[in-house]
């Protein structure tokens, strides 16, 4: 059975704690693990590199394992504020007083898995780790 990865889409994922150094250490622990990946969906990779700049510098370490996407179109409403993690979701509702809901319902898991597939269809690379020039 294939891994599902740990998904994360925000517009800069400014209401996550992606610069908290316990975070990124648990992340690159279970990172090591074989097949695992941790997929971003952004808009605003520049505000995020401004925000976490301690996530900045651990990604570069873990770019093998992490990928960034952007939209290519426009989204029609505000990105949603979401974490996937296998069969259990968590969407942010508001990231200024940390409410959330977790969601283990297997029908709306699913209908969010194939909301994110779908723009996935709709993204391109973003956010590299090194940026080339001439």
């Amino acid at each position: 059975m294939a891994v599902r990865p740990v998904l994360l889409w925000s517009r800069d994922f400014a209401e996550w704690p992606l610069g908290e150094p316990a975070v990124l250490d648990s992340l690159g622990r279970w990172l090591r693990a074989p097949g695992r990946r941790l997929v971003f969906i952004g808009h605003d990779y520049a505000a995020t590199a401004r925000i976490f700049p301690r996530l900045e510098r651990w990604r570069r370490d873990w770019a093998h394992r992490i990928d960034a996407w952007s939209p290519t179109l426009p989204v029609e409403d505000e990105a949603p504020s979401l974490l996937l993690a296998g069969p259990v979701g968590l969407q942010l509702l508001d990231g200024t007083h940390w409410r959330s809901r977790v969601v283990r319902q297997a029908a709306l898991l699913r209908a969010q898995w194939e909301q994110t597939d779908a723009c996935l269809q709709r993204c391109a690379p973003a956010w590299p780790v090194t940026t080339l020039g001439l």
